[in-house]
């Protein structure tokens, strides 16, 4: 049976079940369990090029990265991404500002 208590404004709220809280698990964190050759842990890891929109939801896999690490085929795409992301810095952004007064 819940109980009312005071808050701070005076208002009347409802306590709620005990305050018991859902169990987090590992999947909350995108760890799928343990590898059965290495016991590493099993990491939630997207199998498909990351700029594509939307992403696939059938290409998301857990895998163990000490047993399969990253293939030269995905190395080389997730440099490819990396080079072709604009970072922009502090000067770049001022020289933008200036730009777009004259």
């Amino acid at each position: 049976m819940a109980k009312p208590y005071k808050a701070r404004n005076k208002h009347l709220i409802m306590r709620q079940a005990n305050g018991r809280f859902r169990t987090a698990t590992g999947a909350d964190f995108g760890i799928g369990g343990v590898c059965s050759k290495c016991n590493h842990l099993l990491l939630l890891h997207y199998n498909g090029d990351k700029r594509d929109r939307p992403c696939d939801p059938r290409k998301w896999e857990y895998r163990c990265f000490t047993c399969s690490p990253l293939t030269e085929a995905e190395l080389t795409l997730q440099a490819e991404i990396l080079a072709s992301e604009t970072k922009p810095g502090l000067a770049s952004m001022i020289i933008e500002a200036a730009g777009k007064t004259n």
